[in-house]
């Protein structure tokens, strides 16, 4: 082989050599940028549970600062409501612009809601603001809530145990899959005044659940079932911050603003079994 043709073929091999060599390299990076652009990186929140369904976070002081770079006191929960309402606080932690879009939503409908719970997280450590993301082929949702740092610890350690049933095809006018975004697995309330009662049962069975309002208050007689009483129900119940070591007093207190009752009532039954299974009854009259 003459010196120039020798000169060529070493010259081909080096240029075959570095595009063998480039082509996985750029593979490689670019599914690499694909991970990094499909993962989501909550690092302002706890995970306190997640499932294909349903994703609940908490925040303590620390972390809502992180998130809005406001500090939390009782002259800056409204600043840091107007941040909670931005899509770009949200999407800036790597929030989905879908999932931003439902908590500023949450965060607008919701907003004398979370007024009144940040002002009691500025006063209590031992709060934590809690985000409900719901996702299921018939219903999208979020809301807010607080959860105890005890409460916080419990759903750790039973989550790890639960395994939830998946969602069936069928969605029938009084049972609903088993997304459930309450503290509760049953609640049962009965509030009777001297004209009528006003009565409500709620309850997740298996992978179903369960909600009926019936008021007969003033000769009226009004029954909500299925899927627009667990809507309504669960509204009411995600305002209740109670737990298994509150007076009785403290709860009937909670319930009846929460469901808008009257408090001249003549007597008041409640039965609750929490999500880590404890069971109370409460009765006043």
């Amino acid at each position: 082989m003459n010196p120039i043709t020798k000169t060529i073929a070493i010259t081909s091999i080096i240029a075959i050599a570095g595009s063998v060599a480039l082509f996985p390299t750029a593979s490689h990076s670019q599914s690499s940028i694909e991970r990094e652009s499909q993962a989501v990186h909550k690092t302002s929140s706890s995970v306190l549970y997640e499932n294909n369904y349903k994703t609940v976070l908490t925040f303590d002081q620390q972390q809502l600062f992180d998130l809005t770079g406001v500090k939390l006191s009782t002259s800056t929960v409204n600043d840091m409501i107007s941040k909670l309402k931005q899509e770009s606080t949200w999407t800036a932690q790597g929030y989905p612009s879908s999932d931003a879009s439902l908590i500023t939503k949450a965060a607008q409908n919701e907003s004398k809601k979370l007024q009144s719970m940040l002002k009691k997280l500025a006063y209590k450590d031992v709060l934590q603001l809690k985000l409900v993301l719901v996702h299921n082929p018939n219903h999208t949702s979020a809301h807010f809530g607080t959860a105890s740092i005890h409460e916080s610890g419990q759903h750790l350690n039973n989550s790890s145990n639960q395994q939830e049933s998946s969602q069936s095809g069928s969605n029938s006018s009084q049972n609903q899959a088993a997304v459930s975004s309450t503290r509760f697995m049953e609640f049962d309330l009965e509030v009777e005044y001297d004209h009528g009662t006003y009565e409500v049962e709620y309850q997740r069975k298996g992978n179903k659940l369960e909600a009926k309002i019936k008021d007969e208050r003033h000769d009226q007689d009004t029954k909500i079932k299925g899927s627009e009483a667990i809507k309504q129900v669960e509204a009411k119940l995600n305002q209740l911050t109670f737990d298994a070591n509150s007076t009785k007093q403290q709860v009937a207190e909670q319930v009846v603003a929460a469901f808008k009752l009257d408090n001249r009532y003549e007597e008041f039954e409640l039965e609750v079994k929490f999500n880590n299974g404890v069971e109370k009854e409460y009765k006043l009259k």
